[in-house]
């Protein structure tokens, strides 16, 4: 059995990327590793295999900011001493971290025992959102970042990024991947749409990239210039950075709260009944905010395999991500959106039938994690040692 490690410092009880990484990990177990990783609890920090805790390597709590920011240090150094324990990786995978002074040495110590060393950058250019980082305290530090990981790329075999279509970072080699999914844990949309309203819907951890303060400007425009459909927002999902807040207060200011509908966090079967109820879903509306080119988040490959139709901001003829049922072309800025066009859309929706089939079909063969880690491993079998 080839054996994985994996480095993730996102990988935390209850971190709401922490569904993520499981489905990596599963992906690659699926195609034939054994896969080491760490996981950071309450009490420390664990080594885990396959999943399943072993025996903890750092007592400690991490909860506070400074000692979050620290678990980077110590996520480096475990992993340099287990390195020096295995002897010996088929594979490393990185998602980008900060990279302490530290990760320049893990790096050097991990590609010493291992012919493929992978990083992840899921934000890619991810210099954009140094630029938009509103945080005044990191700024100094994004120029030693960067020479940081100029010098630990000397070490990296591959780069997977998610984001801007390139072929070199770091002047190393690179593939894009997008967010996948593990499609099997996720349940497909019932149609259940109703003929005299259309319902629009949105599930994040609530933050002003998302950008559904457009969606609630759009609304009353359409509602103020005589829109004859019964339109209703659900936004689902915990606040993230405060913007929540202001949003409910944009809705009370523009009488719409009757209309756009705050839902909370929901999870499992209550989630699968509200989609249910939906006609179609959002992605992230405003990524200019974090410097990204478009909202491909993995909040669009989860819709696809729920085989719900989506909205998101790109380019119509961008190829990159051709999803069946998915409704590019709306602007990345702070415009409202244009809900006529989403009636427009959804009515169209509701004349075609098995478009949860399609979707859900697209999903299993292009968006799985199995599929992404495919097109990464893949790459080293016409590799040159």
């Amino acid at each position: 059995m080839k054996t994985a490690y994996m480095m993730m410092r996102h990988y935390t009880e209850g971190n709401h990327l922490a569904p993520k990484f499981v489905g990596q990990i599963k992906a690659l177990i699926e195609l034939g590793y054994d896969v080491l990783h760490l996981i950071i609890k309450e009490d420390g920090i664990y080594l885990a295999k396959n999943n399943e805790e072993l025996y903890i390597l750092k007592k400690g709590s991490f909860n506070s900011r400074v000692k979050r920011i620290l678990a980077y240090r110590y996520i480096h150094n475990l992993s340099q001493s287990l390195a020096k324990e295995q002897g010996h990786f088929d594979l490393v995978y990185i998602r980008y971290s900060i990279p302490f002074f530290s990760y320049v040495k893990t790096l050097r110590i991990l590609k010493s025992i291992c012919p493929k060393v992978v990083v992840e950058i899921p934000t890619y250019p991810h210099q954009n959102e140094y630029k938009n980082d509103r945080r005044v305290w990191r700024k100094p530090l994004y120029p030693i970042m960067e020479i940081l990981n100029r010098r630990a790329s000397i070490y990296v075999d591959l780069y997977s990024l998610i984001g801007k279509k390139v072929d070199t970072c770091y002047q190393r080699p690179a593939i894009n991947i997008s967010n996948g999914v593990t499609v099997k844990d996720i349940p497909i949309k019932k149609k259940a749409m109703t003929e005299n309203e259309i319902n629009i819907i949105a599930v994040a951890s609530m933050a002003k990239w998302h950008g559904y303060d457009r969606l609630i400007s759009g609304l009353y425009n359409y509602i103020s210039n005589g829109g004859r459909e019964k339109v209703f927002i659900h936004l689902v999902g915990p606040d993230g950075d405060g913007s929540l807040m202001e949003w409910k207060s944009l809705t009370n200011k523009l009488r719409l709260k009757d209309y756009v509908l705050f839902e909370g966090p929901m999870y499992g079967d209550d989630l699968a009944r509200m989609i249910d109820k939906c006609d179609i879903a959002c992605s992230a509306l405003a990524p200019y905010v974090k410097g990204m080119e478009d909202g491909t988040s993995i909040k669009v490959a989860e819709y696809c395999a729920r085989g719900i139709p989506f909205i998101w901001t790109r380019d119509e003829n961008d190829t990159l991500y051709p999803i069946p049922h998915s409704y590019g072309g709306f602007l990345n800025d702070d415009s409202p959106i244009d809900i006529d066009r989403i009636v427009k859309i959804v009515k169209e929706i509701k004349k075609e039938t098995g478009i949860s089939e399609k979707m859900r079909k697209y999903a299993e063969e292009n968006l799985s994690w199995n599929s992404q880690y495919k097109l990464i491993l893949e790459y080293f079998e016409h590799w040159r040692f």
